[in-house]
C-alpha cells in the first residue's frame, strides 16, 4: 500500500511524463527556435560565434572592465578557437578564472601556460594585436600560489617580476603587498590563535554566505544559491554566472547543538538576496536586492503568515538605500559600507547617529585608521555596542579579505583595527563575520578549502575569553 506522499509523487511523475510526450510532439526546429529567442545566453553565444578575433577581444575586454568575469570567459573561449596559440587571450581568460577564484590549481596551471614565453614589459590591455601577456602575470601567479599556501613558489615568481622591471613600474606596490602578505601569513599560521574553526553542517556544494545570528544564538540566517527544495527557482539564473540567484535561508539550533535543515525565507526578491541586518529576535530584516548591476536595501518583517514582501528601505535623506548596513544595539547609530567619490579608496565604512527630531546625521568616515585604499566591507556591530567587525583587503593581512575588529574610544573615535588571526582568517577571502551576544561563538564566510570559488559558512569558537569589550546578558 502506498503512503500519501508516495501516491502524490506517482501522480506528479505521471503528469510530467504526459507533458514530456506532448513537448516531444512539437517539431524540433520550432522548439529550438523558441529556446534561441528566449535564452539570452544562447543569443549572445550565437553572436559571438560570428565575430572576428578583434571583435571578440573588444567584447571580452569590455566585460572584464565591468566585472562580468563569467561572461568574459565564454568570449575568450570563442577567441581561442580562432587563435589557439594567442597567449594574451589565454592570459585574459586565466585572469577571469583568477577573479572568480573557482579552482586555484586550475588558475595556476592556466597562468603558467600563458607565461611560457616572452612577456610584454610595456603592456597595452586594449591592443588586440598584442599576443604577449604582461610581465605582471608573475604577480598574478604569485597571488594564486599564495592562495595555495605555496609560499616559496610565490616568492620565486615575485622575484621573476622584480628582476625584469625597475623601481618605477606601476605594479611595484602590488609586489610589495604580496611579499608582506606572505610574511604575515607565515607568522600567523605558525602562531595560531586559541580558536576552533569548522564548517557548519548546512553547507552545500553551492555557495553559503552572509551569516547573521540572532541575539540568543538560536537562529542563523544566511544566503545561498542552492536549488530550492520545491524547484521553484529552476531556470531562474544569474545571466553572468549561469547559477541560481542567492536566496535567504534560516536554520534553527537543535538540542544537540547542531543546525537544523535550512528553511527558505521568501521575501519576494527576484534577484540576489542577502540579509545584512536582523533584529535581536529575528523578526525584522534589512536585506540587499542585487541584480548584478545595482543593489538596493529593502526591509521585511516576520508575521503570522511568514515574511512580508520586501519593500525599499528608506531611512533618511542622508542615508543611501544601498551598501551594507549594521545598526548598533540601541538602534540610535549605524555603520554602513559604501563606495563614495571622496572616500579613502574603494568601499569604506561610515557612521551616522539618530538626531533628536528622529532624523539621521550625515555620514562620517570611521577615519583613515580603519578605511584604506582597498575595500572595507560587511560591517557587524556586536552586542556590546563598542565593537565593529568588518572585512578588509587593504589592511595588513594574510591575503584576500581578512576579518578585523575596531572598538570605540573615549574620544568618540575608533581604535587601530585588530586582525583576528589564524584560523579565523586564512590566505583566501574571509568576510561577513558575526559574533553572538556573549562573544564566545562567531560565524564567518570563507573561501578556504573550496573548489568552485564558493563561500561557505564556518563556525568559530573562542571559548570563555570571548571577543567583546564587556559581558552581555542575553534575554530569552
Amino acid at each position: 500500500m502506498q503512503t500519501e506522499p508516495m501516491q502524490s509523487l506517482c501522480h506528479n511523475f505521471g503528469f510530467l511524463t504526459l507533458v514530456s510526450v506532448l513537448l516531444g510532439a512539437v517539431p524540433t526546429l520550432a522548439f529550438a527556435g523558441e529556446a534561441f529567442h528566449d535564452d539570452p545566453v544562447v543569443v549572445r553565444d550565437s553572436i559571438w560565434n560570428t565575430m572576428s578575433s578583434e571583435q571578440l577581444f573588444v567584447e571580452g575586454t569590455t566585460l572584464m572592465e565591468e566585472g562580468f568575469w563569467h561572461e568574459a570567459i565564454r568570449v575568450w573561449n570563442y577567441a581561442l578557437r580562432l587563435q589557439k596559440n594567442n597567449r594574451n587571450f589565454a592570459y585574459k581568460r586565466a585572469r577571469c578564472w583568477y577573479e572568480i577564484g573557482e579552482d586555484w590549481a586550475m588558475v595556476q596551471e592556466a597562468l603558467l601556460a600563458a607565461a611560457d614565453g616572452s612577456l610584454a614589459l610595456y603592456y597595452d590591455p586594449y591592443d588586440s594585436f598584442n599576443r604577449k601577456p604582461p610581465i605582471e602575470i608573475w604577480l598574478l601567479l604569485a597571488a594564486t600560489e599564495h592562495r595555495l599556501t605555496e609560499f616559496d613558489q610565490a616568492q620565486a615568481h615575485i622575484d621573476n617580476f622584480l628582476e625584469a622591471v625597475n623601481d618605477k613600474h606601476p605594479y611595484m606596490e602590488l609586489a610589495a603587498k604580496l611579499l608582506d602578505e606572505i610574511r604575515f601569513a607565515k607568522r600567523a599560521m605558525q602562531r595560531p590563535e586559541d580558536v576552533v574553526v569548522m564548517p557548519v553542517s548546512f553547507n552545500s556544494a553551492d555557495q553559503e554566505t552572509n551569516p547573521i545570528v540572532t541575539a540568543d544564538g538560536k537562529t542563523l540566517f544566511f544566503s545561498s544559491d542552492r536549488a530550492r527544495s520545491n524547484g521553484s527557482n529552476h531556470g531562474r539564473l544569474d545571466p553572468n554566472t549561469q547559477r541560481h540567484y542567492n536566496d535567504i535561508y534560516a536554520s534553527q539550533l537543535q538540542e544537540d547543538s547542531t543546525w537544523g535543515e535550512p528553511q527558505l525565507v521568501d521575501v519576494g526578491v527576484n534577484h540576489h538576496a542577502y540579509a545584512v541586518n536582523v533584529d535581536a529576535f529575528g523578526t525584522k530584516m534589512i536585506l540587499t536586492d542585487d541584480d548584478g548591476w545595482t543593489s538596493e536595501l529593502k526591509a521585511s518583517e516576520l508575521g503570522a503568515r511568514g515574511w512580508s514582501q520586501a519593500e525599499p528601505f528608506f531611512l533618511d535623506k542622508h542615508i543611501p538605500n544601498q551598501g551594507q548596513m549594521a545598526f548598533f544595539p540601541d538602534g540610535n547609530r549605524l555603520v554602513v559600507s559604501l563606495k563614495r567619490r571622496r572616500g579613502e579608496g574603494g568601499f569604506d565604512l561610515y557612521e551616522s547617529a539618530k538626531t533628536e527630531d528622529g532624523g539621521w546625521t550625515k555620514l562620517a568616515s570611521l577615519g583613515s585608521r580603519v578605511n584604506t585604499w582597498g575595500d572595507e566591507v560587511t560591517p557587524f556591530v556586536a552586542a556590546d555596542g563598542q565593537s565593529i567587525f568588518f572585512a578588509s583587503n587593504g589592511l595588513q593581512g594574510m591575503g584576500g579579505f581578512d576579518v578585523f575588529k575596531t572598538t570605540s574610544n573615549a574620544a568618540g573615535g575608533w581604535s587601530e583595527p585588530e586582525h583576528l588571526g589564524f584560523p579565523v582568517n586564512s590566505v583566501d577571502d574571509d568576510m561577513a563575520f558575526v559574533v553572538g551576544a556573549k562573544g564566545e561563538l562567531g560565524y564567518v564566510s570563507s573561501r578556504r578549502d573550496v573548489t568552485r570559488g564558493d563561500l561557505d559558512v564556518f563556525e568559530a569558537r573562542f571559548g570563555a575569553r570571548g571577543l567583546l569589550e564587556r559581558e552581555m546578558i542575553v534575554l530569552t
